[in-house]
């Protein structure tokens, strides 16, 4: 009976901590620390006034790369800060790049960048094969990227206009 007690306590005590790890897993980051630096991975979309757009070919300019979707309230509510920020910044050579996901129709997207007066390139990644590449879950998401090509932070959720602006101006 103290060995059917002992093994049925070690049972107990392994199920725990192999919980334990499952569960403190999830408040682990998979993302490198952010004074790390990843080169941003390369890739081609339609752009939405047609064409393609191969990021890489942008390298040497620093970029905002914004994953975004039309229906998305936080996304609605930055947008206005995306554009200011850009018509202040395009001058220095600030390139911000929409990625748009969950389309509904290029019409709809159309009129989000007329009523918003976009006027950075708007990708759409209709397959969200880029947004998987990228780690993209939740929008709105931000990866600012030097002039190098590198990702030296990303943001998910709504960005004040001060706090783009100084993420931004960390890049340039």
């Amino acid at each position: 009976m103290k060995c059917k007690k002992f093994a049925t306590r070690k049972f107990v005590e392994i199920a725990g901590l192999l919980l334990m790890l499952v569960l403190l897993s999830g408040c682990l980051s998979t993302q490198p620390p952010s004074n790390q630096t990843k080169l941003a991975e390369d890739f081609t979309l339609p752009a939405l006034e047609g064409g393609h757009f191969t990021l890489s070919e942008h390298f040497g300019q620093p970029i905002l790369l914004y994953f975004f979707s039309t229906t998305c309230h936080y996304c609605q509510e930055e947008t206005p800060n995306l554009v200011t920020m850009y018509n202040t910044y395009q001058s220095a050579g600030l390139l911000v790049v929409g990625v748009a996901v969950n389309v509904n129709s290029v019409q709809e997207l159309r009129n989000f960048v007329k009523n918003y007066g976009i006027t950075y390139p708007i990708l759409i990644d209709e397959d969200e094969e880029v947004s998987e590449s990228y780690g993209v879950y939740y929008i709105p998401h931000h990866f600012f990227i030097n002039r190098d090509g590198e990702i030296v932070d990303n943001q998910v959720g709504l960005m004040s206009e001060a706090e783009l602006e100084e993420r931004i101006l960390d890049i340039l």
